[in-house]
């Protein structure tokens, strides 16, 4: 196997994705050009009392909290790919597998302000949660501290980034408006999603060889195209699926 875990699982050098955010997956949206701001909408702040309240009940009701463990194989990765000790990386994905139920609480209380929720990994001196959400809601950082199972004591930082101007439900109807005409344009287009961490939809296309001055061109091009920032990821090889998912799989055995 020579591929690193960020390459077989997907992982950005800042995030992972959280398809536990239900709305975080969903595509089928009603599209629209005309996403509509929310600046100035009336001001929100987070009850993070309720918050942990609700997280704590939660875990209360769930005696799996007691047996999860974590694959030595996938923290090895892990402690390679974001220069942490391997101790560290085993807390980390323990943390990941085990945040459900955090998650699930403080989509509860922030709702549709939810823009976008990720794991920051890179941060050798702190592994926390990132929550992107409407430009109209005022949030200081929280701190979880779990309360019982095999986390009792551990903590997690939730910081707030109030960076959006459009719910995540208006970013994937432009997403999706715009995927067949990206890959109309650019036909070896390997992939089309959204990246929570950094607000932008993210296009993978197989490119063998490319200047700066050609992806500014096509990233220009994109944005114009979708409405909303667009990062490109050039690939030196064309997306081979059977050999990333048996991949994928030995990690799992």
């Amino acid at each position: 196997m020579n591929k690193t875990l960020k390459q077989i699982l997907g992982l950005s050098m800042a995030s992972t994705v959280l398809v536990s955010c239900s709305n975080v997956a969903s595509t089928d949206h009603t599209s629209t050009s005309q996403s509509i701001p929310v600046a100035n909408a009336s001001a929100v702040t987070v009850n993070w009392s309720k918050v942990e309240a609700t997280a704590d009940k939660l875990y209360q009701n769930h005696p799996y909290s007691n047996k999860l463990s974590v694959d030595k194989r996938a923290a090895q990765f892990y402690a390679n790919d974001f220069g942490v000790p391997l101790v560290e990386a085993e807390r980390r994905l323990l943390i990941q597998g085990y945040s459900s139920e955090l998650l699930q609480a403080i989509e509860q209380e922030l709702k549709d302000n939810v823009v976008g929720v990720y794991f920051v990994n890179d941060d050798p001196k702190e592994f926390r949660i990132g929550i992107n959400t409407l430009t109209n809601l005022q949030s200081e950082r929280f701190i979880y501290k779990f309360k019982q199972g095999v986390l009792q004591g551990e903590m997690i930082v939730v910081d707030i980034h109030s960076n959006s101007e459009k719910t995540l439900k208006q970013i994937l109807a432009l997403k999706d408006k715009a995927t067949p005409k990206i890959f109309e344009r650019y036909p070896n287009t390997q992939g089309v999603g959204y990246s929570p961490a950094d607000n932008t939809i993210t296009v993978s296309i197989y490119v063998p060889s490319y200047s700066k001055e050609y992806r500014q061109k096509v990233e220009s091009e994109l944005n114009e195209l979708v409405g909303h920032p667009v990062k490109v990821d050039f690939m030196s090889s064309p997306m081979q699926l059977p050999i990333l998912l048996e991949e994928f799989l030995a990690i799992a055995e």
